[in-house]
């Protein structure tokens, strides 16, 4: 079972995830969670799915992250940047009906015009705010009735 998951948190934002990674046919430790700071602010990111391109779009936005489309607007940047990568790299790959290159990220953004962090998650091409918790991968019903129990939903 794979999960990530976001939480808005009265201190921030929470992103998490499990430590297995699945390179080809080996199951593997490894991370799925990065975070960078930018001229705007910072950005904290988990994922599940397919672990080159959800890891490869998470460096992507941290290659940009001051790029003039995202640096003026950093969330509307940061979506146009995401659902381009996701249309061309997941959509048009030629084996793309076998499910095996999805993936969804947990964005915790943080502005520095703003005094608190906003949780994004990202399905497909879309880009959406969070406003309690969420969790993605095989293990995302599960992970969501076990918050739901803790976390308040707004």
């Amino acid at each position: 079972m794979t999960i990530a998951a976001g939480l808005l948190c009265s201190e921030g934002v929470l992103v998490c995830a499990d430590s297995q990674v699945t390179v080809g046919t080996a199951k593997l430790d490894g991370s799925k969670v990065g975070v960078f700071e930018t001229s705007w602010g910072q950005v904290i990111g988990s994922f599940a799915g397919n672990v080159d391109y959800a890891a490869a779009a998470f460096q992507m936005i941290e290659r940009h992250a001051d790029s003039t489309e995202v640096k003026s607007s950093p969330i509307d940047g940061i979506e146009t940047l995401l659902s381009s990568r996701y249309r061309s790299h997941v959509w048009e790959h030629p084996q793309q009906d076998s499910g095996d290159y999805d993936y969804s990220l947990f964005l915790g953004i943080r502005l520095n015009e703003e005094n608190h962090a906003r949780l994004y998650r990202t399905t497909e091409t879309i880009l959406r705010e969070v406003r309690s918790f969420d969790c993605a991968g095989s293990g995302e019903e599960f992970g969501r009735d076990i918050l739901r129990l803790h976390h308040p939903v707004s």
